[in-house]
C-alpha cells in the first residue's frame, strides 16, 4: 500500500520532490532528505534544485528532470 509523503514546510525543493514521488506512487521507493536540496534515493546520493519553477536532479556530472530520474 502506498502512503503519501509530506513535504518539509517552507522548502520549495522538498515540496516539488514530494509531488513527483507521490505522483509516481511507488510503494517501495525510499527517498530520505539528508539536508536542504540533498537526498538519499535508495543508496544513491542526489542533489535537487529548482530552476525556472522546475525541479532539477543532479546525479554525478549530469542533471535531469525528476520523471526521467525516477524512471
Amino acid at each position: 500500500m502506498f502512503v503519501k509523503k509530506r513535504a518539509i514546510k517552507n522548502d520549495p525543493i522538498d515540496k516539488l520532490w514530494v509531488e513527483y514521488i507521490n505522483k509516481a506512487a511507488l510503494a517501495d521507493l525510499v527517498v530520505e532528505r539528508t539536508g536542504p536540496g540533498s537526498y538519499l534515493f535508495g543508496s544513491k546520493k542526489i542533489t535537487a534544485k529548482v530552476v525556472n519553477e522546475k525541479l532539477i536532479i543532479k546525479v554525478g556530472a549530469g542533471s535531469m528532470g525528476p520523471d526521467k530520474f525516477i524512471a
